[in-house]
């Protein structure tokens, strides 16, 4: 399988389930480009929503997220070196994590897709916001409007 074919099925993983979803996003320029455009492709569907920009995930933040009612958790730009904890905190949940940071691992029971697992440098060939982006695109074609907003992840990241 390579990256366009894993990001296709993690949109269809998330296409075939309903509920609101609790974006958490990187407290970086990336992670904010990647949050925002999570927002506007969500706010295009009509897919209810809630948003919190973090600093980094820890079991603090896991235990509040653990707490509140939202059945889906969808991680962005940060989430990659914490998927075991992830998994065990969050295992009543739907979890997806969009990043392109080194993964903890490269199997997991989450919904997880990171370029870096199809041999894609996510150093500088590829930030969150451009995962992102290629994630609402295939979400929805009409997303395509959103690159601006990849482009400017990728400044704050540094990417080539």
């Amino acid at each position: 399988m390579d990256f366009k074919s894993s990001l296709e099925d993690f949109v269809a993983k998330f296409k075939s389930i309903s509920g609101v979803v609790k974006i958490v996003g990187n407290l970086d320029s990336d992670g904010i480009a990647a949050t925002a455009i999570l927002i506007k492709a969500f706010r295009n569907e009509k897919i209810k929503f809630a948003v919190s920009v973090v600093r980094q995930v820890n079991s603090n933040l896991l235990a509040e997220l653990k707490k509140e009612e939202y059945p889906i958790i969808f991680f962005v730009d940060l989430g990659s070196d914490y998927l075991s904890l992830i998994e065990s905190e969050l295992s009543k949940k739907q979890v997806f994590i969009l990043d392109h940071h080194n993964p903890e691992k490269t199997s997991t029971s989450i919904n997880f897709c990171n370029p870096i697992l199809f041999g894609i440098d996510g150093t500088k060939e590829i930030s969150a916001a451009g995962v992102a982006y290629l994630f609402a695109k295939s979400l929805n074609i009409k997303n395509k409007d959103l690159s601006y907003l990849a482009i400017i992840g990728a400044i704050g990241d540094i990417q080539e």
